[in-house]
């Protein structure tokens, strides 16, 4: 008779264990069907004003594509580690890595894109000149005047943009002269002589910025607006709802110096993820670490 007792104590309390085990794992199941639910809400919403695009080539180096070894970036075009999504709806701002359409058609009939560094806008004045450092370091140096600076005594050395990290990103080889040989047969630099204040001042220039912007100053074909500086640096305006662009690798870069200014709607949109190395599992990885900070700031509003 005991033990018949304490054998239905003991059923009933068992019961009760499993009952408390079966109504934690519906929960469980529930919460996470819940999550699943908004995420995969969320990401439909996403995915209606992001686009994805893969990186190609060596171009932006170290930025994207980082494990293309340098030994590769000469042939580097048609290799892909990292992939973007873009934010279609999002204003780029300045120094924001954005993808670019082309107006030119892939092997697939797709609009062919390319992934570059803005650099400047409308009304900036802009260069691409050789620099030499008190120990007499030769660097290739990117030189931007703002629109709506006052240029009459501009100092150059305002203008040279330092791209070690100071605005927010780092170039490869910043330390070198980076001009890109387009092929093997040009110069990497070209000099130039203006005249300041009737004295002719000489500086060189990236060969391909030259050929493609500066070629022209002084002649019956001149086109663009120009601004010569005390040093004799000559800059060369970017034409309003348009944009100069670069990649960060830029000796391996294909990119305004060669193609000239864009119109400002050809920008796809500003990059905000990146997934590096891609692969299914690391993109979902990605996606998940977004989602939480996009739920932290909607919480934190």
């Amino acid at each position: 008779m005991i033990l018949r007792r304490r054998y239905k104590i003991e059923n009933v309390a068992e019961k009760k264990r499993n009952e408390w085990v079966t109504l934690f794992v519906r929960l469980f199941v529930a919460l996470v069907l819940v999550f699943f639910s908004i995420f995969f809400i969320w990401y439909a919403i996403f995915l209606s004003s992001h686009s994805y695009y893969r990186v190609d080539g060596a171009s932006m180096v170290p930025t994207l594509n980082a494990d293309i070894s340098p030994s590769k970036f000469d042939e580097a075009q048609g290799i892909s580690y990292d992939c973007v999504y873009v934010d279609k709806k999002a204003d780029p701002k300045l120094f924001d890595v954005v993808v670019i359409n082309t107006h030119q058609k892939n092997a697939d009939k797709t609009n062919k894109t390319i992934i570059k560094r803005l650099m400047a806008t409308g009304g900036d004045f802009v260069t691409v000149a050789k620099t030499v450092d008190q120990d007499g370091t030769e660097r290739m140096g990117f030189f931007r005047i703002p629109k709506g600076t006052d240029r009459a005594d501009y100092l150059d050395e305002q203008g040279l943009l330092l791209e070690s990290g100071e605005n927010g990103y780092e170039i490869y080889e910043p330390n070198s002269i980076w001009a890109h040989k387009k092929n093997f047969e040009q110069p990497l630099t070209f000099s130039l002589k203006v005249k300041v204040g009737g004295e002719e001042i000489e500086n060189e220039y990236d060969y391909n910025f030259y050929l493609t912007f500066l070629k022209q100053y002084g002649s019956e074909n001149e086109s663009f607006g120009y601004f010569v500086s005390s040093t004799g640096l000559l800059y060369v305006q970017v034409p309003e709802g348009s944009f100069f662009y670069l990649g960060d690798n830029r000796a391996h870069s294909s990119d305004s110096r060669e193609d000239g200014f864009r119109k400002v709607e050809d920008i796809v949109g500003p990059v905000e993820i990146v997934i590096y190395n891609n692969n299914f599992f690391k993109r979902i990885g990605t996606f998940m670490t977004y989602f939480f900070k996009e739920v932290e700031k909607f919480f934190a509003r």
